[in-house]
């Protein structure tokens, strides 16, 4: 990838994390993807934090697109779950393991919550970091009660910091475009929150799709 590209990248990447502060909450909400150093932090996050509960959430819902997970046909929750617990997570774990996407994540947890009697008052959701913004833009619009506060944490960073040989820049750069371009069109659709894209994350997110970063683009 060339300075130029990568210049251009950065920018879609500062813009999509949030860097908000960590705190307690009544519920640490885990959301699967195919990057397991997810459950890692969250791992880490038990043993700083409380939680009054934890959900993982996460299904087989990728298998022939840039979001596959490379550990065959367990669900993101089930391995999610091994991993946060191999990396020494503290407390009970509820599993969520039909989620498909970002909205399932959001109306199944809350299902399984309410199932379970529980109400949270305050989510921390736990994501990549190029998914921070969306993933609140997401729960803001479509968890069921809308006086919960919620708050998204990841493991931050800088992009090529992110990037290694199971996340490889190329693909996390396409994903990253088209997670943007959801941003841009799912409020209109009742699907996020809406968020103001600034002029240059613009100019970057239009110079990356004319360069080919195509491959997660919703047509």
């Amino acid at each position: 990838m060339n300075d130029q590209t990568l210049y251009l990248a950065e920018i879609i990447w500062k813009y999509m994390l949030l860097g908000q502060p960590v705190m307690p909450a009544d519920c640490m909400l885990v959301l699967g993807s195919r990057d397991e150093r997810v459950a890692v932090y969250a791992a880490e996050l038990s043993q700083k934090y409380t939680f009054g509960h934890i959900v993982i959430s996460g299904g087989i819902s990728h298998t022939q697109d840039l979001l596959a997970t490379p550990w065959g046909e367990q669900t993101e929750a089930d391995h999610f779950h091994e991993v946060y617990d191999s990396h020494g997570g503290i407390g009970g774990v509820m599993l969520e393991t039909k989620a498909r996407n970002t909205g399932d994540n959001a109306a199944y947890s809350y299902e399984l919550l309410k199932h379970a009697g529980v109400h949270p008052r305050s989510l921390l959701l736990v994501t990549k970091p190029y998914m921070e913004r969306r993933a609140l833009a997401t729960f803001a619009m479509q968890w069921p009660d809308d006086q919960v506060d919620i708050h998204v944490s990841s493991t931050g960073g800088s992009l090529l910091e992110y990037c290694n040989e199971e996340q490889p820049i190329e693909l996390v750069v396409n994903i990253m475009v088209g997670d943007l371009q959801r941003i841009i069109m799912y409020p209109s659709r009742g699907l996020q929150l809406e968020q103001h894209v600034p002029d240059m994350v613009l100019k970057a997110y239009e110079s990356l799709i004319d360069a080919g970063f195509t491959k997660h683009l919703v047509h």
